[in-house]
Order: structure tokens, then C-alpha cells, then sequence
């Protein structure tokens, strides 16, 4: 039986990058602004995975740039672990994401 996930995308839209999740949109934190490492992207998170669990979701996924080692640790605190890997690349240099999973273990 193939587990039900639920996955935090991200989208290039009007504005700049967005989150999707589960069809609702995120905005992006500014990594660099006056707001990182207060809390927001824990709580935002919780409420994710919250979410997750009313709608019956027994996994959540998400992808995060291999660079972005502060959203590594905060998807780690939170119970995620690397499951694969995305590669990727622009015309200037390669970069790839971290493919990280969660059971959602009915919370």
C-alpha cells in the first residue's frame, strides 16, 4: 500500500518564490532579513504539518537547495530526513536540492 504524502513545493511566481502546500501558497522567508531565526519557519512548519495530519497525510516532503544549510537544520529539528537527491543546474553553475521526508506519525 503506497503511503499518502504531502509535499511543500516551491514556484516561481508573481512577487518571486512561493511555497505550495497542498495547494495553498507560503510566502518565502527573506533568508538574509531581520525576521531569520526568531521562530517564523517553525511555527509556519507546524501548521504544515498540522495540516498534514487533518488531511490524513502519513508523509510530508519537501526540497531544499544543498547550500541552504539553515534550512537543512530547521527541517532536521522538525523530524525530516534526506531521502534523495534533485539535481540541478543553471547556466552558471550546478546546484542540486535535498529531497527530506517526514512521517507524520498521526501528530
Amino acid at each position: 500500500m503506497r503511503a499518502r504524502s504531502f509535499a511543500l513545493r516551491r514556484a516561481v511566481v508573481p512577487g518571486g518564490t512561493r511555497r505550495l502546500c497542498g495547494g495553498r501558497v507560503f510566502g518565502r522567508p527573506d533568508p538574509a532579513g531581520e525576521f531569520t531565526g526568531i521562530g517564523h519557519g517553525s511555527v509556519l512548519l507546524g501548521s504544515v504539518l498540522e495540516f498534514a495530519v487533518e488531511h490524513d497525510r502519513q508523509v510530508v516532503w519537501l526540497d531544499v537547495l544543498k547550500e541552504n544549510d539553515g534550512g537543512r537544520r530547521l527541517y532536521e529539528r522538525h523530524g525530516f530526513t534526506v531521502a534523495g537527491e534533485l539535481p540541478f543546474a543553471t547556466d552558471l553553475r550546478e546546484i542540486g536540492f535535498w529531497v527530506m521526508t517526514r512521517p507524520t506519525d498521526g501528530r
